[in-house]
C-alpha cells in the first residue's frame, strides 16, 4: 500500500531486514521516510536541528539533528534530543499531517477490514506489542494533533484498558 500511496521503496542501511520506504512531501525538500526500526520526517532545505525521528526500540520521539535520515539502529551520538516538548510537537507536526492523511487515504481505498487484519497479524508476531486499534489509533493522533494537552498518553490508555477501563481518552476531537 505504501508505493500506491507514492512512497518510494529503497534499500536500506543500516539493519538488515528491514524496508526502507520514503516520500517527498508537498513538493518541496522534505520527506517522510519509513523503517521497521524508525520512522522520521525531514527536511534538508531547513538546515540541521529540525527533523522528526521515533525510534521504535526506545519507544521514543525526537528532534534529530542530522544532516541525513539515520541508518535504522545507527543513531549518532548528539543527533537525538528529546525536548523541549514544544520543540518536539512543532516537529512532528508534518510527519503527523502526513500519517492522518494516509490513513484517510487507506480508510477510503482499501478493502474492508484490511487495517484491522494487519493490526491482529502484528498482534500474533513474537516480539510484538501492538498499542491501539486502528479506529482508537487514528483518533488519538487526530486528537493529539490539534489539541495535544487533551491526548493522554498511549501506555496510559493501554494500562486503562487492561485494567478494564474503556476507550474514553480515544473519543473524537
Amino acid at each position: 500500500m505504501l508505493c500506491e500511496y507514492g512512497f518510494e521503496r529503497r534499500r536500506s542501511t543500516g539493519l538488515q531486514g528491514t524496508s526502507c520506504y520514503r516520500k517527498q512531501l508537498g513538493g518541496g525538500a522534505a520527506f517522510v521516510e519509513l523503517h521497521g526500526a524508525c520512522v522520521g520526517c525531514y527536511d534538508p532545505s531547513r538546515g540541521a536541528g529540525l527533523g522528526f525521528l521515533f525510534v521504535r526500540n526506545r519507544e521514543r520521539c525526537f528532534l534529530y539533528s542530522g544532516a541525513e535520515p539515520p541508518p535504522p539502529g545507527t543513531y549518532m551520538e548528539g543527533t537525538l534530543q528529546s525536548g523541549p516538548p514544544l520543540d518536539l510537537y512543532f516537529a512532528s507536526l508534518r510527519f503527523l499531517d502526513w500519517w492522518i492523511d494516509y490513513e484517510g487515504w487507506i480508510e477510503r481505498g482499501a478493502t474492508m477490514g484490511w487495517r484491522e487484519q494487519n493490526f491482529k497479524a502484528l498482534a500474533k508476531l513474537p516480539a510484538s506489542s501492538a498499542a491501539l486499534a486502528p479506529v482508537d489509533a487514528v483518533r488519538w493522533l487526530q486528537r493529539y494533533r490539534h489539541s495535544p494537552a487533551q491526548a493522554s498518553r498511549i501506555r496510559d490508555i493501554m494500562r486503562s484498558k487492561r485494567r478494564g477501563g474503556g476507550p474514553e481518552t480515544c473519543r473524537p476531537v
